[in-house]
């Protein structure tokens, strides 16, 4: 099957991918051409939804194809991919919507059910005092939710002329770049799952992949080695064993959910506190996550700003002005904009109780005085350490306490703003800033930012007193044993010992993947891996004897840039533009964006789940129809303020 004859005014476009990311590029661009259709109108998708009987239809050139290789949109929260118990760690009113709040399609749902609806519902016990925008709802709804507006999008399109394919179990194999008639193009390979005979090829004038995260599947069930926790449902296989995950993050904990589940049930008792009740025959179950520091991701709290912003702290204007004269921006400008803001918080008042969490010195090193890359380190330990300290039910406790208060945690929550604007901006970080943040400031954004559902700490605190769940440093492998599944941890009462686990799961996370092993093998000649440039040669130098000298690969590329020699940093995955487009030998490739988490993490290295799908997937938007329209009706300027 070839592709189809495209008219000249003809604009094709394939997202490859229908999970989040996909979903909030086709929303961007589904709106943006309706804004270009009905310019008088200007209004979200939502307003479109509701007028789409009273306008007039109209011939769109816009041709968009969201290719899914699963038979459901929505991964990581279909049900072939995660458990009914595991829940989002994100409320209605942070997550952006498609069409209209989750919470608002939820209450529809609710009062005027179809059957299919009234199955579900009754499924997973939705309840009317339940449907607000604070609720956390478990992953096969937001699932539901995202396949209906889906739909919904699919009949917006429809209605008013832009032409809209979905196919599912639909696999793009590979890519290679045309030279077409109207510029660079993309030629797609692809095949049906279901029919191994049925391959054929599309032309496209722009390709957006976002294709999520793609586990490596290298099981060893026979030894009770897994390389992922995902699918959730192969952990049911997992009986009554000494059970190890590596990770203590959100990923350790739906593992250790799975596995608790099918080991037994959770019940509130008659004072309405929690318990676990293992099932007979499981008296050698038990889980113990092992992880670098030993700790629980922070329990979420009741933010002040829900919806997550780019530029809340941070504006454009301040960051071209702290690009120096080679571009670069300091880490410290955003540890300095942190304290800034931290600082009229203390002034306002709004700071209630922060000094509990760490020990005095670095405290007011960071929020009352200079902010630097070696005071930041000291207040990270500080909060790792106090944690520690406290014990892992005791912070537990803690933190539940202080979430029944409906108070603001100011500083986590002024940090995830200041660690998201610092994502989009790291690719002008220097090499030796880059190497800093990945040293000092990613350990904490990993602890910080994690937000554990209050539901979910419940849960871990039942497993903890049922003597079913323990949370473990790594010290490292036992001595003279190969075997993955033997480790040496340190508990928390500071003891040391090694765990020979049955059964060993990895939950660490998936890992940024290689250049070589990017999977469109077509692309892979025109494309390359990130760079970040050194401002000091002669650090790059030391690193790379450093390197030599401990027999590792070394990360660094010495070039002659023009009379001045310059070193690089590389580091795995593919580089992208601010745009998203991926980079080429010498300049952005016009035709094709990718939004891959494995693929782009070293660019954009905080990536917090929905909003940052919707904000790139609108950067993306935004740069595709200009391309595809920047002759025709309004300018589009590429918007960075979200």
């Amino acid at each position: 099957m070839n592709s189809p004859i495209l008219s000249e005014s003809d604009k094709r476009i394939a997202i490859v991918g229908g999970g989040m990311t996909g979903m909030y590029v086709l929303k961007y661009l589904v709106e943006k051409e309706l804004d270009r259709l009905y310019p008088e109108k200007h209004r979200t998708l939502a307003d479109y939804a509701q007028d789409k009987g009273n306008l007039k239809s109209k011939d769109s050139p816009l041709k968009i194809s969201l290719f899914e290789k699963s038979e459901h949109a929505g991964m990581p929260y279909s049900p072939a991919w995660v458990d009914g118990e595991h829940i989002v760690n994100i409320a209605s009113d942070e997550a952006p919507a498609l069409i209209v709040p989750m919470h608002e399609w939820l209450k529809e749902k609710f009062e005027h059910p179809s059957e299919d609806d009234k199955k579900w519902i009754k499924k997973y016990n939705i309840r009317a005092e339940q449907i607000n925008d604070k609720t956390l709802f478990p992953r096969h709804v937001f699932q539901i939710y995202f396949h209906d507006q889906l739909n919904e999008i699919k009949k917006i399109c429809d209605t008013m002329g832009i032409g809209l394919d979905l196919p599912e179990k639909t696999e793009v194999m590979d890519a290679t770049l045309e030279t077409g008639v109207r510029g660079p193009q993309v030629r797609l390979k692809i095949k049906n799952k279901e029919d191994k005979d049925s391959q054929y090829e599309v032309i496209v004038d722009k390709a957006i992949l976002a294709t999520g995260h793609k586990w490596p599947i290298k099981d060893d069930t026979e030894h009770g080695i897994y390389s992922t926790p995902w699918p959730s449902r192969k952990l049911k296989q997992i009986k009554n064993q000494h059970i190890g995950i590596k990770g203590s993050s959100l990923t350790a904990i739906d593992a250790t959910f799975s596995l608790a589940h099918a080991h037994g049930k959770f019940e509130r008792n008659a004072s309405g506190e929690l318990e676990y009740s293992p099932n007979e025959g499981t008296e050698s179950f038990d889980v113990t996550m092992y992880s670098r520091n030993g700790v629980l991701p922070h329990l979420r709290f009741n933010f002040q700003f829900p919806y997550l912003k780019i530029h809340r702290y941070v504006s454009k204007d301040s960051l071209e002005k702290a690009k120096d004269k080679d571009g670069f921006i300091p880490l410290d400008f955003f540890l300095e904009r942190y304290r800034q803001v931290m600082q009229q918080y203390q002034k306002e008042g709004y700071y209630p109780g922060v000094s509990e969490y760490f020990d005095p010195q670095p405290y007011r090193d960071v929020f009352f005085e200079s902010l630097n890359l070696d005071s930041w380190e000291s207040f990270a330990h500080s909060v790792m350490e106090k944690s520690k300290q406290r014990g892992i039910q005791q912070s537990l406790e803690k933190r539940l306490a202080f979430h029944k208060t409906d108070t603001t945690s100011h500083w986590e929550e002024v940090f995830d703003d200041i660690a998201y604007v610092l994502s989009f901006n790291a690719q002008y970080l220097s090499a030796e800033d880059r190497l800093k943040y990945q040293q000092t400031i990613k350990p904490l954004v990993a602890y910080i930012t994690g937000f554990l559902p209050p539901d979910s700490a419940e849960k871990l605190q039942a497993l903890m007193k049922a003597g079913k769940l323990k949370v473990c440093s790594l010290v490292g492998k036992a001595a003279g044993d190969d075997d993955p599944r033997h480790v040496v941890v340190r508990e928390e009462n500071g003891t040391t010992k090694v765990h020979r686990f049955d059964v060993t799961i990895d939950a660490l996370g998936q890992e940024v993947i290689p250049l070589d092993k990017f999977p469109f093998k077509g692309l892979q000649e025109h494309i390359q891996s990130p760079r970040f440039r050194f401002k000091d040669r002669k650090t790059a130098e030391e690193l790379d004897i450093r390197c030599q000298a401990a027999g590792q690969p070394s990360p660094i590329e010495f070039t002659a840039n023009g009379t001045q020699p310059a070193a690089y940093l590389r580091m795995d995955g593919v580089a992208v533009d601010d745009q998203f487009r991926l980079k080429g030998k010498d300049s952005p490739i016009e035709a094709i964006y990718d939004l891959s988490i494995p693929h782009i993490n070293s660019n954009y290295p905080y990536h917090p789940g929905l909003p940052f799908c919707n904000h790139a997937g609108e950067i993306v938007a935004e740069s595709v129809m200009q391309s595809l329209f920047q002759s025709q009706g309004r300018s589009q300027k590429i918007a960075r303020a979200h």
